[in-house]
């Protein structure tokens, strides 16, 4: 046997023991965060981009897709 199977093995048998799969146990809003979303870069690029075409400031911010609301916690 491998040394890289001998480790998958010895990881399977940990997760079986402890009764749960990272997969089930994750947070899928905390890793779409993580891995998709930067929301200080964002807000700061869309208020630049607003003052840039409009010449003022927003007062309204509506995300769309906003499973977490992190942009308009952010936005706030």
């Amino acid at each position: 046997m491998t040394k890289a199977r001998k480790q998958s093995k010895k990881m399977k048998s940990k997760r079986e023991k402890s009764g749960k799969k990272q997969a089930l146990t994750a947070d899928r809003h905390e890793l779409y965060q993580k891995s998709v979303q930067d929301a200080d870069m964002e807000v700061a690029l869309m208020l630049e981009k607003y003052r840039e075409i409009r010449g003022t400031e927003p007062v309204h911010f509506r995300e769309d897709f906003c499973g977490t609301a992190l942009l308009s916690t952010t936005w706030c």
